[in-house]
């Protein structure tokens, strides 16, 4: 399922195995920041690309509330747009913050 929060800024939930959120958060902004890289055409204009970056975190319904997951989704983001263009961040966990960077 995917939500728009505002601005540019969207959420992606998606459901998977236990264990396997990590690997799937990378999978998929792997995927992301490759479509979104690929030349566009709008109306008469072509050739036209934009970016993006991305930032993740793993929620699992027994553990910290989907706000606070959110939240250090959102942390990841921020650390991923100090990256620069097609970077993604996920954020591991409370202790160790921010890791993985896929360029």
């Amino acid at each position: 399922m995917v939500f728009r929060l505002g601005g540019d800024e969207f959420l992606i939930l998606m459901n998977c195995p236990r264990g396997e959120g990590a690997a799937l958060c990378r999978t998929m902004a792997t995927r992301i920041l490759a479509d979104i890289q690929r030349p566009m055409t709008y109306r008469t204009l072509s050739n036209l690309r934009v970016g993006c970056s991305i930032g993740g975190a793993v929620w699992t319904p027994d553990g910290a509330p989907l706000a606070d997951v959110i939240c250090h989704a959102d942390e990841a983001l921020y650390a991923a747009k100090h990256g620069g263009r097609g970077v993604f961040r996920h954020f591991a966990n409370a202790n160790s913050t921010v890791a993985a960077t896929l360029n």
